[in-house]
């Protein structure tokens, strides 16, 4: 889900909320190289249940393991719908508020 925001970031100015800090990491091989790495860190709270209800059981397993919660959905449906419904602001986050006027121009 977290890749659908990034990628909705880059044409939404609601998703910039969720990813405002910069993260650096330098790293040091076992030959001595160095190097940095950098990636957006998510702020924010979710709740996935959310759009679990845009997905039909036959794209949506949910299961339980041991006591454990666990579904899953094929990444390519999964991204290809959430994308779209991100664009019109059905969100999983729930913070900052997804308001419905933050998603249409």
């Amino acid at each position: 889900m977290h890749c659908v925001e990034s990628a909705l970031w880059k044409e939404n100015g609601y998703y910039h909320k969720l990813f405002r800090d910069e993260v650096r990491h330098c790293d040091k091989t076992a030959t001595g190289e160095t190097g940095q790495h950098g990636y957006q860190r998510r702020s924010g709270q979710i709740y996935a249940p959310k759009l679990a209800r845009h997905f039909t059981p036959d794209e949506l397993i949910e299961d339980g393991i041991e006591g454990l919660d666990v579904c899953a959905i094929r990444a390519r449906t999964l991204i290809d719908k959430a994308i779209a419904l991100g664009r019109e602001g059905e969100t999983m986050t729930i913070w900052p508020v997804p308001w419905r006027w933050s998603f249409h121009s």
